[in-house]
């Protein structure tokens, strides 16, 4: 059997990359573990013989590199088309056009070879038969002892690997403090932006502690029903309904809340492999998108500039290794070496072959 086309390598992180996780159950820094306003970051249990506890790992998803790479590729097939209807958007961004596959019919063997061998469905899959996938992308994982024993990471690149023994090496906490200018007067030309500054400032700071107060005592009568419910729940009695208190809403937009994110100069391990059946233009294609996809910062809180990070990244075909990318301009770029001028002129080819019946054909399953 031919082995798959690896694309692999180190990421560095530039600057903190922060993926959110809602799950309270993820592991945290301490002394954020249930707080209100802390989001961790996400994490997976990773099992190492003999410890008596998981070793909670911070990851880049496999399912975020493949939304983004077809993104791209979304991107550049929609460029061709546009202006698009909002079906063929959903189908190039996301692979279908609802959150259920086709019903009331079947994929014959004919429509499904077709798919294989389309630009861009035979990469990413998706359609309303819900074609299988060309490439399979692992979680990209920092590069640590941990990694290296579980064998999430290649022995070639221990030499890159930071002596991180627990979670706590992995992620750092960043707490972010949001002002109310109004209160504090910090603006130094605030007064000449109101009438009267001085009877507006103290109305204002009169209505924040009254709604503060009222809060208070709102979460208060919350805990002593709370409580109440549940001594009779285990004393056996069935507590009669009560009027829920409204919790009265906050005025200030002062605020604080933090954030886990894995620090920068981490380095991660990158991995996808690409099946053996994908053409040269489908495998160009897909290694454009993965270049593409760091020219842009990832996960979240891009806004503070996280998620800047510094690719080298390898493609391996045949048993040969050949780098990637090269950076041109400040955008990775594919390396010259990389892929042959006939490769690149297969894909423009049959980019410029899509139009919007043969993208309508791929959204209903029809063999166009």
């Amino acid at each position: 059997m031919q082995p798959p086309t690896v694309i692999d390598g180190l990421v560095r992180l530039v600057t903190p990359l922060h993926v959110a996780s809602f799950d309270r159950s993820s592991f945290s820094t301490p002394g954020t573990a249930g707080a209100a306003n802390h989001t961790p970051t996400a994490t997976i249990p990773v099992w190492l013989h003999g410890d008596e506890r998981p070793f909670h790992m911070p990851l880049y998803s496999g399912n975020s590199i493949r939304g983004r790479t077809r993104r791209a590729a979304g991107r550049m097939i929609a460029s061709r088309i546009k202006p698009l209807s909002v079906q063929q958007y959903h189908f190039l961004t996301c692979g279908s056009v609802s959150a259920s596959p086709a019903t009331g019919g079947t994929a014959d063997l004919a429509m499904l070879a077709r798919a294989r061998k389309d630009l861009y469905l035979g990469v990413w899959g998706g359609g309303p038969y819900l074609a299988p996938s060309g490439f399979r992308a692992r979680a990209m994982v920092p590069i640590c002892g941990s990694t290296l024993t579980t064998g999430m990471v290649p022995d070639e690149f221990a030499q890159f690997a930071i002596p991180a023994r627990s979670s706590w090496g992995l992620l750092t906490r960043f707490t972010c403090l949001k002002k109310d200018d109004l209160l504090t007067g910090a603006d130094a030309d605030i007064r000449e932006l109101f009438v009267d500054y001085d009877t507006v400032a103290l109305n204002y700071a009169a209505e924040v502690f009254s709604a503060s107060v009222a809060r208070k005592a709102s979460k208060e009568a919350e805990a002593v029903d709370r409580s109440a419910r549940k001594a009779a729940k285990s004393a056996g009695i069935v507590a009669a309904p009560t009027e829920k208190v409204p919790v009265a809403k906050k005025t200030t937009i002062a605020n604080m809340f933090s954030l886990d994110a894995i620090p920068p100069g981490v380095p991660m391990y990158f991995r996808l492999e690409a099946a053996p059946h994908l053409s040269a233009a489908q495998l160009t294609l897909l290694s454009r998108c993965v270049l593409a996809m760091f020219n842009e910062p990832l996960g979240g809180w891009c806004r503070a500039g996280f998620g800047v990070v510094a690719p080298d990244l390898r493609i391996t075909r045949d048993a040969e290794s050949r780098p990637l990318g090269q950076l041109e301009a400040g955008r990775w770029q594919l390396h010259p070496d990389t892929f042959t001028e006939a490769d690149v002129q297969s894909l423009e080819e049959e980019l410029n072959a899509v139009t919007v019946d043969s993208v309508n054909a791929l959204i209903v399953g029809q063999d166009g």
